[in-house]
């Protein structure tokens, strides 16, 4: 079992993860900040951040993908095969896969659902010649590099489409690998329309079916939260395709777009960065400030957008939106 786990599930992070354009873009930061600015406080003060940012992304990174996502890979990877073998055993002779293909589709299932893809194994699985190429060229390091300045968390991604796509038997012909996807979709939608729709009954005495976008709860003051991001994110691709591509790009993209529009969110409603009366300084305060947040961790954007509920973020249920003003008022937030 351990022998087919190390060969064919990635138990290290997504090659998007340590090696993106928030590293990146501190690095070259602080090696501007060490080449042209002059010994100050305020350059002390500058390194010091941008060290402690690049402190709390790895351990952050450390924690989420070495222990946590490595231990579930294993876990899921296991009950998925032996689940895999039982199904085989039951099939005629002839149509009986070995050991080493059940785990070879185990491990596949496994990183399009927690992420992390071995790009090569997939351009050589892949049917037709601009699939092969495409997965060939995010196999390379330039191209996973590139694929980093374009768009957020690439492998991801494409492991989310995946999930959802393989679902169907046009795209996924193994009944057996199919079964593994039709599990995963099968306990998302229970869990959803038990626990989801049952917090949203609770909070608006609304169904989910009756929202605007029935892909996200209504609270009932004005904010919306997404049950679950990753099981969320295709169909969000699929409603919705340009403001999805708007908000999956590069941390980079959206800063320079967020600076160049005047605008503090790249994707939503947001207010400009600043405003004609501001002084010149104070401008300059603001921009530093929303370019700066870029280097920081998802979640703790989150927290610097929505207060202490951007944690919810951080464990995939994000909360989008603000607290209506008559909703304030009723509950005596207001005077």
């Amino acid at each position: 079992m351990i022998e087919y786990a190390l060969r064919y599930v990635e138990i290290k992070p997504p090659r998007d993860i340590g090696n993106d354009e928030i590293y990146s873009g501190l690095a070259s930061l602080q090696g501007i900040v060490d080449k042209y600015m002059p010994e100050s406080i305020a350059k002390g003060a500058m390194k010091k951040g941008m060290s402690t940012a690049t402190k709390i992304n790895k351990a952050i990174d450390v924690l989420m993908w070495y222990r946590l996502m490595a231990g579930a890979k294993l876990i899921v990877f296991e009950r998925e095969l032996e689940k895999a073998i039982i199904a085989n055993s039951k099939l005629p002779l002839e149509k009986q896969k070995s050991q080493h293909e059940l785990a070879k589709m185990a491990g596949q299932f496994v990183n399009d659902a927690f992420g992390g893809q071995n790009w090569r194994r997939l351009a050589e699985n892949v049917d037709n010649a601009f699939g092969r190429k495409w997965a060939a060229a995010m196999a390379s390091e330039n191209g996973m590099k590139w694929a980093n300045l374009v768009m957020f968390a690439p492998d991801w991604t494409v492991s989310n489409l995946r999930v959802l796509a393989k679902v169907f038997p046009g795209i996924e012909k193994d009944p057996i690998a199919r079964k593994m996807y039709q599990r995963y979709a099968l306990r998302a939608a229970i869990y959803y329309a038990t626990i989801g729709a049952g917090i949203q009954m609770m909070l608006t005495g609304k169904p989910i079916w009756e929202n605007d976008d029935p892909t996200k709860l209504d609270l009932g003051d004005g904010r919306t939260m997404t049950f679950s991001k990753q099981v969320m994110e295709p169909f969000h691709w699929v409603k919705n395709p340009i403001h999805e591509a708007t908000v999956k790009q590069s941390s980079l993209l959206k800063g320079i777009e967020e600076q160049v529009l005047n605008k503090e969110y790249i994707g939503g409603r947001a207010g400009p960065i600043t405003t004609e009366d501001d002084p010149v300084f104070t401008a300059a305060g603001k921009r530093l400030k929303i370019a700066g947040q870029h280097f920081a961790p998802i979640f703790v954007q989150d927290i610097g957008r929505n207060g202490p509920e951007g944690v919810y973020g951080f464990f995939g249920h994000p909360i989008y939106g603000h607290i209506r003003y008559g909703f304030k008022k009723a509950n005596g937030e207001l005077e």
